[in-house]
């Protein structure tokens, strides 16, 4: 198994678990030295399994006015969308 593939499935796991994290709280909790590139990989590995979650950007304005990017993951949007008519908004964990 590569690198490349265990820092996915570490970032999975996290994400999977309902933890959010920023790109520096990847580099230095999971030692993933480029996070952006692993989110990017994880995103792409989840189309192309054609899973219902995905990973989102969450952004937000810290206290001190500094805009963060927290990811996380959560129910793609065509999923959402054709599950909202039976009550279901948002996936299990």
């Amino acid at each position: 198994m590569s690198k490349s593939t265990t820092n996915i499935e570490r970032l999975y796991n996290h994400l999977a678990a309902g933890k959010q994290f920023t790109a520096g709280e990847i580099k230095t909790q999971l030692k993933i030295a480029n996070p952006s590139a692993t989110v990017s990989d994880l995103r792409s590995y989840l189309s192309e399994k054609r899973a219902i979650v995905d990973v989102y950007a969450n952004k937000r304005t810290n206290s001190k006015g500094h805009t963060v990017t927290r990811y996380a993951l959560g129910m793609s949007r065509g999923y959402r969308d054709m599950l909202a008519p039976f009550g279901v908004y948002q996936i299990s964990r």
